[in-house]
Formats: C-alpha cells, sequence, structure tokens
C-alpha cells in the first residue's frame, strides 16, 4: 500500500492495512502474504503520536513499512512501483492511495488555490478574501483532517456566528481544531483520537467495545441527519 499526501481521513490507510492483516490471518494465509505500507514523510502518520501507536502495532502484526516513499511512477505490466528517493516495490496488488484534491470547481472559480482549497482562517472559519463566506470540510485548507466528522465540528462554529449576524451581534464563535475519529485496528477491535489545534491525540488502547461503538456511531449518524432520531 502506498500514501500520499493529503488524503480525507488521516487514519484510513492505516485501518485498511489492519484489516488486511486480519483478513488474511481468518484465512489462515497471512504467513503467505507480506504486507508493505509506505508514507512520503519520516513517519507513518503525520500526527507523531498516531504515527508512534502505528508503526508499532505494525511491527507487533509483521507489517513491513517504509518512510519517506513518494510515488513517482508505477509500472503495471511489471507490476513494479518506484518512489522519487530511489526505492522500488514489486507487488501483486497494489493499493495506492493519491493526495486529496479540492473541488475543480472551486480551483477554476477563483474563490480557492490551484488545489482546489479555500484560504480559510482557522479560528472564524471564514474565507480570508471573502468574509461574507464560510468554508467547512475539505473544501478548507486547514491542516486538519478533512474527514465528516471534522465538518461536523466546524459546521457548529459556522451555525452559531450566523445566527449571531442575523441578531446583529458582530461576536464570532470560534473553531478550536477539534477532530474526533474512530479507527478500525483490524478484525473485532477499534480506538479512537480526538484532538485539537493545542491538544495532540492519544490513541487508546484498542478493544472491542470501541469496535462496536465505531459501528453505532455510523448508524446513529446518519439517522440523525435524516432527522430520524
Amino acid at each position: 500500500m502506498t500514501v500520499d499526501v493529503p488524503h480525507k481521513c488521516p487514519v484510513a490507510p492505516l485501518e485498511m492495512a489492519f484489516t488486511l492483516d486480519r483478513h488474511f490471518r481468518r484465512l489462515g494465509r497471512r504467513d503467505q502474504v507480506e504486507l508493505v505500507y509506505t508514507y512520503p514523510i519520516n513517519r507513518v502518520h503525520s500526527l507523531a503520536p498516531v504515527a508512534d501507536w502505528a508503526s508499532a502495532e505494525f511491527e507487533r502484526r509483521g507489517i513491513l513499512y517504509e518512510t519517506f516513499f513518494n510515488v513517482e511512477r508505477v509500472d503495471p505490466e511489471a507490476r513494479v512501483v518506484y518512489s522519487a528517493e530511489g526505492g522500488q516495490y514489486a507487488y501483486d496488488l497494489l493499493i495506492s492511495v493519491p493526495p486529496h484534491r479540492g473541488a475543480r470547481v472551486v480551483a477554476d472559480s477563483g474563490l480557492g488555490d490551484e488545489q482546489g482549497f479555500v484560504p480559510t482562517d482557522r479560528y472564524t472559519l471564514r474565507a480570508r478574501d471573502y468574509p461574507n463566506v464560510f468554508v467547512v470540510g475539505d473544501a478548507t485548507n486547514l491542516p486538519v483532517s478533512k474527514a465528516g466528522s471534522t465538518a461536523h465540528y466546524q459546521a457548529e462554529v459556522v451555525a452559531d456566528s450566523i445566527a449571531s449576524a442575523l441578531e446583529g451581534d458582530s461576536s464570532m464563535a470560534r473553531y478550536d481544531g477539534k477532530v474526533f475519529c474512530f479507527i478500525e485496528a483490524g478484525g473485532d477491535e477499534g480506538t479512537y483520537i480526538e484532538f485539537s489545534y493545542t491538544r495532540p491525540p492519544r490513541p487508546v488502547r484498542p478493544s472491542s467495545l470501541l469496535h462496536q461503538l465505531k459501528l453505532a456511531c455510523n448508524e446513529l449518524y446518519w439517522l440523525s441527519a435524516r432527522a430520524v432520531l
């Protein structure tokens, strides 16, 4: 598996590696499979506490990993992936996570940058060049997760700010960078991370209970979004 940055959900590639490990163990074929995970910077995740936890899990499970591996090209006939640093891996199955880009319409409109992300104030969530525009989720250029839970917390801030403006109140709600995300740790176990601009993440010990909570949260969230709950 090769991963580039940024990618929408910061832990999704890790979840894929853990899930594959568990899958082949259940089939009784893990000893016949070599799993390799590459990441473009000097650790296996952009957040150091998550990287420390994940690399230890990789070693415990026998998942190989290489950092500073920026994919330069893929030879699909020879089934080899090459990095800009000179490394290479032969593969039977290549799972590659390309860098995430913003919407083309945003880039073409001039509202965003060349990658389609809107320059955004990290606290007020206003577009820097368009103060009457608010930005949330993967439309922002903020250095936080571009997953749905992030947009959820940001939307609360934007809703409060718009409500205040409609009431003639000039005060602005502020976003503190809060992110929460469950992590599949493989099989029937899960963990989670919660962090903000000033509070680093601390992955907790994986458990089957957290895995079940993750599954329940998925269902409950969409029920609430549809106003069923």
